[in-house]
């Protein structure tokens, strides 16, 4: 399929620029351009964090890059990843922060056309953060089956979802334990002050 410069892109419509795209990369015109990559969180200062969806692939398992000709490679989804606007799930949020990223699915929109302005950039795409699902939550239309109607799942995606779990069972286990702790601290200083008010009592009897 042809591709095309940033200033030829420039004179498209959005919705010439998302037709675009999604006939380079598979999709039917009536579909969403649904991937599944791993969400990460950035800190930049104290409370200050952002977000972006790396390693994306298709649904077949193929991987996406803008297709622009001269495309600055600093800005391309290989390098940058695709920006994620911060209005999605707490816990969510919470999990990515600890486990250092989750598999998840979502849909693609183009950004806000400022933005793509400022990064010389008329395809670039951010993440509709409404459409987060965590990849455990998925549908079949993710999943690729065989001939035989077996279920095929990527062993990079497999492993991927088992470090994140991992760490995620390991986070629940320290918060029971340190539950756990707080209750046994608690228990030991009540005892420690029943003690000392027996004592107390004692000495003002004798």
């Amino acid at each position: 399929m042809e591709k095309y410069r940033v200033e030829e892109l420039k004179y498209f419509s959005d919705d010439e620029i998302i037709s675009y795209l999604k006939k380079s990369w598979g999709y039917s015109p009536d579909e969403s351009i649904n991937v599944i990559g791993l969400l990460s969180g950035f800190d930049f200062g104290v409370d200050k964090h952002i977000y972006r969806l790396q390693n994306i692939e298709l649904k077949n398992g193929n991987s996406i890059e803008y297709p622009i000709i001269d495309l600055d490679y600093s800005f391309s989804i290989f390098k940058r990843g695709v920006f994620v606007p911060p209005n999605f799930n707490r816990s969510m949020k919470d999990d990515v922060n600890y486990a250092g990223g989750l598999t998840v699915a979502c849909t693609l929109i183009l950004n806000d056309k400022k933005e793509r302005e400022k990064r010389n950039n008329p395809c670039e795409l951010k993440v509709d953060s409404e459409s987060i699902v965590l990849f455990r939550e998925m549908e079949d239309e993710y999943i690729i089956r065989s001939e035989d109607q077996r279920i095929l799942i990527k062993d990079s995606i497999v492993q991927r979802h088992l470090r994140e779990n991992r760490k995620l069972i390991e986070k629940e286990i320290k918060e029971i334990n340190d539950e756990r702790d707080s209750i046994i601290n608690d228990t030991r200083i009540k005892k420690e002050n029943g003690q000392k008010q027996i004592k107390i009592c004692n000495y003002s009897v004798s």
